[in-house]
């Protein structure tokens, strides 16, 4: 039986994250102003956008939902990088490259920032 050092086993995880925020559904293209936060206060990752010169934060479990995403489906699965990725940022946009540590290990810098630490 062939053992894959852990090394490579980490490799071949980080590969897996694509390299820039994408998305299929037509959903995703027809709102303007669109970002990923966490909120602060529960620090539950949304998508916000504005609606009639408000801004309205969506839950990623509601988005999945009302457009019937599975887990294997290709925008669930870029849900679920953008959670991760809010862990090293602020705010990612569709058309970002994911953070560095999801996708070379590497320290995220640039215009986002880094993400708030809590309790610290």
């Amino acid at each position: 039986m062939e053992h894959t050092p852990p090394q490579e086993a980490e490799t071949e995880t980080v590969n897996k994250i694509p390299s820039t925020i994408q998305f299929e559904h037509s959903f995703f293209h027809t709102l303007e102003h669109t970002s990923f936060r966490t909120l602060e206060d529960t620090h539950e990752p949304v998508m916000v956008t504005v609606l009639d010169r408000h801004e309205v934060s969506l839950k990623f479990s509601g988005i999945k939902s009302e457009l019937n995403l599975t887990p294997d489906d290709p925008d669930a699965k870029m849900l679920d990088h953008i959670r991760e990725g809010l862990k090293y940022v602020r705010e990612l946009h569709i058309g970002d490259k994911m953070p560095t540590e999801m996708t070379t290990g590497g320290a995220s810098v640039g215009s986002h920032g880094p993400a708030p630490r809590h309790g610290s």
